[in-house]
């Protein structure tokens, strides 16, 4: 019984000692996180190069679609170089501001460019698949409530996870267009 309660007092007074302090922070599971996306965004930028070689050849014919393409990757590259820092550039500095010209401005040219890449296709999956991965309809609750995309979606983010959601549309905006253009 002695011996056991030696062991038991040694124990509670062990697990209480402070940590010394020259004990490096051990990574959390975050950073590990943050590493994986950054492969996965390093992909992203791969298949984006690769589709843009792929999809050339295939373009030949189709300057109309190949224009309304590059604008709108152009733009998606623009609102990425805007995003420097903390600076989302979809909303104003502090918390719960107002939406930026630029984040109205996605809005709307991201509507009118799923609007005008659908009419190229008259294969209902292809305009299926476009409204999926590119539509900005806010998102409509059970109840009625309405939930703005960009705010679901970009509201709050710091740059490297803007810059990977729109490296992420760019990806899927050459997708589809390498599906069009090979249905053709």
């Amino acid at each position: 019984m002695k011996t056991t309660t030696i062991l038991l007092l040694t124990l509670i007074f062990v697990s209480c000692k402070e940590k010394p302090t020259n004990v490096p922070n051990l990574p959390k599971e975050p950073l590990v996180l943050d590493r994986s996306v950054m492969n996965v965004q390093h992909s992203f930028t791969e298949d984006i190069v690769y589709l843009k070689n792929s999809n050339e050849e295939l373009r030949k014919g189709e300057a109309k679609l190949s224009f309304l393409i590059d604008n709108y990757l152009e733009k998606l590259e623009y609102y990425q170089r805007l995003c420097t820092g903390e600076y989302n550039p979809f909303f104003e500095k502090g918390k719960r501001t107002k939406m930026t010209k630029e984040g109205k401005e996605f809005i709307e040219i991201s509507h009118q460019f799923v609007n005008e890449i659908s009419a190229f296709s008259e294969n209902e999956k292809i305009k299926n698949r476009i409204f999926d991965l590119l539509n900005v309809e806010n998102f409509v609750l059970e109840d009625g409530w309405q939930i703005p995309y960009i705010e679901y979606n970009f509201r709050d983010l710091d740059c490297e996870t803007f810059y990977f959601l729109l490296e992420n549309r760019k990806k899927n905006i050459l997708l589809i267009e390498n599906q069009m253009l090979l249905n053709k």
